[in-house]
């Protein structure tokens, strides 16, 4: 969930003036650009930046072709940030969909996956979205996402729950049906044990 690029001259002010504050003695030289780095760093996060690029331009690329299976691309690591506390939640995916008279790119689907990731969001509508999006401009006769991700606002504030993990899925048309349902998540979960050992 992107949002329009704002004045990165407006974000460095806002995050001058939380520091200060916080007590932060904004002479001191290490902290001198800190506000210029994170207000890059909030508007990466959050923007496309000046290309406005949009999921309709990533999966706009199709090929005609008929296969009988799902499609299934795991491991994509992903980071979004917490709307209730700002704060950054990362993982890895699984997203897998059931051709029906085409195929997209497989590089497609880690770059919707990071489009949709910016901005700050619930990791249970991120799911949802992407799916719905990639349903709606690729058509396939079904899609499926799972998501899994270890977020900061529990691990490190809070309860401070230091191994918890948070996992979503999303299905709908043939993903959402045995046996591709159940295929579909012992992949995912083969993903997430991969990821986990590389980590």
């Amino acid at each position: 969930m992107t949002y329009e690029v704002r004045s990165e001259l407006l974000v460095t002010d806002a995050v001058s003036n939380l520091l200060r504050a916080l007590g932060c003695d904004m002479d001191n030289h290490h902290i001198k650009e800190t506000p210029e780095r994170v207000a890059k760093y909030l508007l990466e996060a959050t923007s496309n930046g000046n290309g406005g690029e949009k999921p309709e331009d990533i999966l706009e690329k199709k090929w005609k072709e008929s296969y009988d299976y799902p499609v299934i691309v795991s491991g994509i690591k992903f980071s979004s940030l917490c709307i209730h506390h700002m704060l950054p939640f990362f993982g890895y995916c699984t997203l897998g969909y059931f051709p029906d008279t085409h195929v997209v790119g497989l590089s497609k689907l880690p770059r919707l996956i990071a489009l949709e990731s910016k901005g700050f969001q619930l990791q249970e509508e991120l799911v949802k979205r992407i799916v719905s999006t990639f349903d709606k401009i690729v058509n396939p006769l079904g899609v499926a996402l799972y998501m899994r991700a270890e977020h900061t606002c529990m691990t490190i504030r809070g309860v401070r729950a230091h191994e918890s993990v948070t996992s979503t899925f999303h299905a709908i048309g043939k993903m959402s049906e045995d046996p591709w349902r159940s295929e579909f998540l012992a992949e995912a979960r083969q993903g997430g044990a991969r990821w986990q050992n590389s980590s």
